[in-house]
């Protein structure tokens, strides 16, 4: 019969018994916590969204106020002053216009659409005299639809409002118009990102996206791998898990108001960020785990040494009890059976 150690049969025996509770422990704990990770961060993603969804809704209807009391404001333009003339004090109007950080484009046009003064932030070239469109009002605020169009060899691309300069005196009506690429927008998704990384949703990808269209207006991400040409109208619940192949997100959908025009803000999070606590609390698990496994192996080893020196001590006075050695005693500095059997 194949002999086994006491320390074999110890560890075998003690940590089957041991080892399958504390599997099932750490199991147990990911997945109580992985609901909870999963509502906590559903929770967080749509408060932060909902919130940056109205501060951008307010700030452009800041700068549209803004835009109409710069529009009511009157410029010393007379009948029949020549179209020059006109242009230049039409530029200083814009200039006092360039602060306002929702528009990157400025221009004044008539009603026919001519641009008589422009002015950009953006870098955009200078289009004074070339063909915008003509005003869809002769009185009021207009807000465009999403456009995508060039002016002249230029594209333009945004939205943009409009309103009758009424306090001009001149030969035909004159229009400001203010156009917005959105790029203003990126300084509220940057504060997004910072707040969503104080959550530890911070691998994640935020935009500002047309309903009509896949390609979002404005996009602020750290991550090379996120949802691309994904039709962002299939997204029409919060939190919602979306597959693309091997990789998972969680997408928050939240509608924000820009002029007279409805877009999507949409924060996208990863799997790993949503289930960061459950994954947390299942390392720390682990690590536990494995701590209480050394310590159970150490105190076997140390109960199987104290077990086996006085077993070997006894084996091997016995062993020269066969041979005849009577003589001897075995002696055991032990109060307990091993000490007794030694005496005996």
């Amino acid at each position: 019969m194949k002999s086994k150690s006491i320390l074999y049969t110890l560890l075998t025996r003690i940590g089957l018994v041991a080892i399958g509770p504390l599997v099932a422990l750490s199991l147990f704990n990911y997945y109580s916590y992985r609901h909870d990770s999963m509502e906590m961060a559903a929770d967080a993603q749509t408060l932060v969204n909902e919130h940056t969804s109205t501060k951008i809704n307010l700030f452009f209807m800041l700068q549209q106020l803004t835009f109409i009391e710069l529009a009511k404001n009157p410029l010393p333009i007379v009948p029949g002053e020549p179209t020059a003339s006109v242009s230049m004090k039409c530029k200083y109007l814009l200039y006092r216009a360039s602060p306002l950080k929702g528009y990157s484009n400025w221009m004044v046009i008539d009603n026919e659409g001519q641009i008589l003064a422009f002015n950009s932030t953006d870098k955009s070239p200078d289009m004074t005299g070339k063909y915008f469109e003509k005003p869809q009002i002769d009185f009021g605020v207009y807000t465009s639809p999403y456009m995508d169009k060039k002016v002249g060899d230029y594209p333009l691309k945004g939205q943009y409002i409009s309103m009758n300069l009424s306090k001009i005196n001149w030969d035909r009506p004159l229009y400001l118009v203010g156009v917005t690429n959105f790029q203003s927008g990126i300084s509220f998704l940057k504060d997004e990102k910072k707040v969503l990384d104080s959550r530890h949703l911070g691998h994640c990808t935020l935009m500002i996206a047309n309903p009509a269209s896949k390609e979002p207006l404005v996009i602020f991400t750290n991550e090379k791998n996120y949802p691309k040409n994904y039709d962002w109208n299939l997204v029409n619940k919060p939190h919602q898990r979306v597959r693309i192949g091997n990789n998972v997100w969680y997408i928050d959908s939240q509608l924000t108001s820009i002029g007279s025009n409805v877009f999507k803000l949409i924060s996208v999070v990863t799997e790993k960020d949503v289930l960061y606590k459950s994954i947390l609390m299942f390392q720390l698990t682990t690590v536990i785990i494995i701590i209480a496994l050394v310590t159970m192996v150490v105190t076997i080893i140390l109960i199987a040494i104290s077990f086996v020196r006085p077993l070997r001590t006894i084996r091997q006075r016995l062993n020269r009890v066969a041979q005849g050695e009577y003589s001897e005693r075995i002696v055991l500095n032990r109060a307990d059976e091993f000490g007794h059997l030694a005496m005996s």
